[in-house]
């Protein structure tokens, strides 16, 4: 016999739930990464409701991997350069990147890199070989990927 519960007692038990991984992890740490261009800052700057990161058009802006919190907001996010480098800046970014999701796990838990956020503008046909790559280092690391459709909304 299968058991029938309202949507109130279905709601309560994702709030249990939720409250019970929040007191595990008390923040949700977010790496940010994707082609130059994509809207990354934009995004952290969605997230936090407020202008934290710079943003640029037609340019890349992030330079060096961000770190970005408010205080009350359960998440943090770290911004990454974009993709589009030259090859010994791309590996650089990539080396950074995997450094950053290394040491992080050698701390606490709370510390830990919980989740890759892989930007994508909506408007993008396929991933190009060099994405293909990232996502399968990700892969390889041990950190959920989800991809997150950017600059989906029209003016």
């Amino acid at each position: 016999m299968s058991e029938h519960i309202s949507f109130d007692e279905l709601l309560g038990k994702m709030s249990e739930a939720y409250e019970d991984a929040q007191s595990k992890v008390e923040q949700c740490n977010v790496l940010v990464i994707g082609k130059t261009g994509v809207g990354k800052s934009t995004l952290v700057n969605t997230i936090f409701r407020s202008r934290l990161a710079e943003t640029g058009v037609g340019y890349p802006v992030t330079q060096t991997i961000r770190r970005y919190t408010k205080t009350g907001c359960p998440i943090t996010v770290y911004d990454t350069p974009g993709l589009e480098l030259k090859a010994e800046q791309i590996e650089r970014v990539r080396g950074d990147i995997s450094k950053l999701i290394d040491d992080q796990r050698k701390l606490e838990a709370k510390e830990h890199i919980h989740v890759v956020w892989y930007c994508l503008n909506h408007e993008t046909a396929r991933l190009d070989p060099i994405e293909e790559e990232w996502l399968k280092s990700l892969q390889q690391k041990d950190v959920p990927v989800i991809l997150v459709l950017t600059q989906t909304l029209t003016k």
